[in-house]
């Protein structure tokens, strides 16, 4: 009769939940080849686990792997067409690509499916400073910031969008500055930094 051990084994090896948290854990401990690992083990047992794919993208953004990102977010929106954050971190990377108008369409369907997502409004505020359009670019990063007060990242850009008035835009960036001051020395860029890039 097998042992209790050797069934818990077994039944790990086929449980797609068991490699799912073990690739979060590997992922925290930035040990992205062990979660890359864990998530494609996941869509091999189950492959209609949209998360799963979201989050392989996540994890190959965060190597640098732009490209091989993007197909993952794809599949993640095939599986599930109402998945915001996986348009969002689309996104994110298309933004980082250049490909700024095709950034500000996803970033859209994204706020469209769930417009309490301060990340996508955060990302357009971004495209359209990228653009010239600070107007706009402000409009976006407020919104952010009515969803989400404690978004330092969003009063950075805020702080960028006022160039034509440096009192409110030292404002905004000390404001961004006293939540975190890491973003100090960061340097303003197409897409969201690293760090502001969440996994979940």
């Amino acid at each position: 009769m097998p042992s209790s051990y050797t069934n818990d084994i077994a039944y790990s090896r086929h449980n797609s939940e068991y490699y799912f948290n073990r690739g979060v854990d590997a992922y925290k401990e930035k040990n992205y080849d062990e979660a890359i690992h864990c998530f494609k083990r996941v869509v091999v047992i189950n492959p209609k686990n949209a998360d799963a794919y979201c989050k392989l993208g996540a994890i190959y953004f965060f190597k640098g792997d732009i490209e091989t990102a993007i197909i993952y977010y794809k599949k993640s929106i095939a599986i599930d067409p109402a998945f915001a954050k996986a348009y969002h971190n689309l996104g994110v990377a298309y933004g980082c690509k250049g490909y700024n108008e095709t950034s500000i369409i996803h970033y859209k369907k994204a706020i469209a499916i769930d417009p309490e997502l301060a990340n996508a409004y955060a990302g357009l505020g971004i495209a359209y400073r990228i653009k010239g359009d600070n107007e706009t670019a402000i409009y976006y990063c407020k919104k952010a910031i009515s969803i989400n007060p404690e978004d330092a990242f969003s009063y950075v850009v805020l702080g960028h969008a006022y160039d034509r008035n440096r009192e409110t835009g030292s404002y905004y960036l000390e404001k961004a500055y006293d939540l975190d001051p890491s973003l100090r020395n960061g340097s303003f860029s197409a897409g969201i930094p690293l760090d502001n890039y969440s996994l979940n």
